[in-house]
């Protein structure tokens, strides 16, 4: 049992206002709530974690977080990797201490730009190996950690397929070199090793990435620029060091090891097409020649919306919406980071 307030979020499933989890709905230690809904959403995969305000990042950094996956009739009728061959693929960033229990550090980096670990879990489990076939497998890969971003590609170069997204099947399969993975963000892998010779592995690694952060920090990371020779400019092992980890935002490290085991004959074949859904476009949206302006202030320490700091009961006029309706947003900086 939890000795402090939680919620519960949703991430992908469309949901009653009163099971939405919204941070005035947490529940005081001791106290129960069944969330109970009908899920209308086509097949993928979803995602939930703990929302109560203030305490979301540990609690979720903790363990309060997992999948929901969603299927329907007209996934059924796609021939796609099931069973054993659709699994599970979150990856975290943790980082233990000398008892080997999960730290959470509260530097004010880490409150400000997002705490990173710098232990790689997939499931669980570091320096994380899966014996596969040679066939296609159904990876559902969920960043699972607070604030680390994801550049996912192979050692080898070989290209990596999407055939889902945050909640959805794509209309097609999807092909690229690598794939950009942010927190909280699904993606549905199509992983075939079929061309695989037994016994060979493949590594999957977030490669190296710049402009996560803002200039002064990424220069510090890079190591184009020191403030003071304290530790890359800031004691504790600089930038790195307040915020929690070793291993920066846009580092290149490996996630997980293939190594595959045995030889199968038979492999579906990857779809030419696959869901179906309605697309917004321009056209879609109510006001478009009046986007709701939403202007982002990073004062120290306190993020503003529109000179606006979070309220738990206040609702502005900007962001009241008709139910069912689709509005165009402009966001912009108003403060220089």
């Amino acid at each position: 049992m939890l000795s402090e307030p939680s919620t519960i979020h949703w991430h992908g499933l469309h949901v009653p206002q009163h099971s939405d989890g919204h941070p005035m709905y947490s529940l005081a230690p001791g106290q129960s709530y069944v969330y109970e809904f009908e899920v209308m959403n086509n097949a993928g995969t979803s995602f939930y974690h703990s929302h109560s305000h203030n305490l979301t990042a540990e609690q979720v950094y903790k363990g309060l977080a997992g999948l929901i996956t969603v299927t329907d009739s007209e996934e059924l009728k796609l021939d796609i990797p099931r069973g054993e061959y659709d699994l599970p693929f979150v990856i975290q960033d943790r980082t233990f201490n000398a008892q080997n229990q999960l730290q959470y550090l509260h530097g004010m980096h880490g409150r400000m730009m997002g705490f990173l670990g710098e232990n790689i879990l997939v499931n669980g489990t570091p320096n994380a190996e899966f014996s596969v076939k040679t066939c296609a497998y159904r990876f559902r890969a969920v960043n699972g950690s607070n604030s680390r971003i994801y550049k996912l590609g192979w050692d080898d170069g070989t290209p990596l397929t999407a055939i889902g997204t945050d909640a959805h099947l794509l209309e097609k399969p999807e092909t690229r070199p690598y794939l950009m993975f942010a927190p909280g963000e699904r993606i549905d892998l199509w992983l075939d090793f079929s061309g695989r010779a037994v016994g060979s592995k493949l590594v999957m690694y977030s490669l190296p990435y710049e402009g996560a952060m803002p200039p002064k920090m990424e220069e510090q990371r890079l190591g184009k620029k020191s403030s003071g020779g304290m530790g890359g400019g800031m004691m504790g092992g600089g930038m790195m060091g307040m915020m929690g980890s070793g291993l920066g935002q846009g580092d290149k490290f490996p996630i997980a090891t293939f190594k595959i085991t045995e030889k199968v004959s038979d492999s579906p074949e990857l779809p030419k097409t696959l869901g179906r859904f309605e697309r917004l476009t321009e056209a879609s949206v109510d006001n478009p020649n009046k986007p709701i302006p939403i202007g982002i202030d990073m004062k120290p320490m306190r993020p503003m919306l529109n000179g606006k700091s979070f309220s738990m009961n206040r609702v502005l006029d900007f962001e009241r919406v008709e139910l069912g309706s689709i509005k165009k947003l402009k966001y912009f900086m108003t403060t220089a980071l």
